[in-house]
């Protein structure tokens, strides 16, 4: 068989590996009392990976609500592993589902996810069937879009309902100010636009 553009051989799904400074501001296990706090860590890492130049700037923790349990970290890294998949949303729970040994997050203790900003719709689409039962997030998807320039996709007017309704309670805006400061600094150096087919100047 001719082997094309660089096909691999086995069928075999790489790692995603995060930027080793993660560790620095936040590790599995630890414990975050207060959803404030669960959201600074977010949002902190999101502006750490803009200074370090290592992804877009997003940041997410998923936390056992009556622990505060940390089982799950996410940074975004589609432009290092060439996924687009790859967002701090998805990392996060992917990785909490990793801790827990289960796809459904809801199976043993309720889990919330503290994201840095609202989803798009990718990660919109992927929460409902994760079994994470509250979101919490910091910058609004038209801050995505002012400040940093990126396609946040079709969302529509009712998409927080449409998460009530499957038993996931939403609240936003939480420390948006903060949150917003990485998606301008991302902006003002020029981060790269990383929606398929687009730049961020269109």
């Amino acid at each position: 068989m001719v082997k094309e553009r660089g096909f691999r051989s086995t069928l075999q799904l790489k790692r995603i590996i995060l930027p080793e400074w993660v560790t620095e501001e936040v590790c599995l296990g630890q414990k975050i009392e207060s959803e404030a706090e669960r959201m600074a860590i977010a949002i902190k890492i999101s502006h750490r990976q803009v200074l370090e130049g290592t992804g877009g700037p997003f940041g997410a923790v998923v936390c056992e609500l009556d622990t505060g349990r940390v089982i799950g970290i996410g940074v975004n890294q589609v432009t290092n592993s060439s996924w687009s998949g790859a967002h701090a949303e998805f990392i996060a729970w992917t990785m909490a589902q990793e801790t827990i040994n289960s796809y459904d997050l809801g199976s043993d203790n309720p889990v919330g996810l503290y994201s840095s900003a609202q989803p798009c719709v990718s990660c919109w689409g992927g929460l409902f069937w994760t079994g994470i039962s509250r979101l919490v997030f910091a910058a609004t998807k038209l801050d995505v879009e002012q400040y940093a320039g990126f396609d946040e996709g079709p969302l529509p007017n009712d998409w927080d309902v449409a998460l009530s309704k499957r038993g996931v309670s939403v609240q936003g805006e939480l420390l948006r100010e903060k949150a917003v400061l990485a998606l301008q600094e991302y902006g003002r150096l020029g981060g790269e636009c990383y929606n398929s087919g687009r730049s961020c100047e269109e």
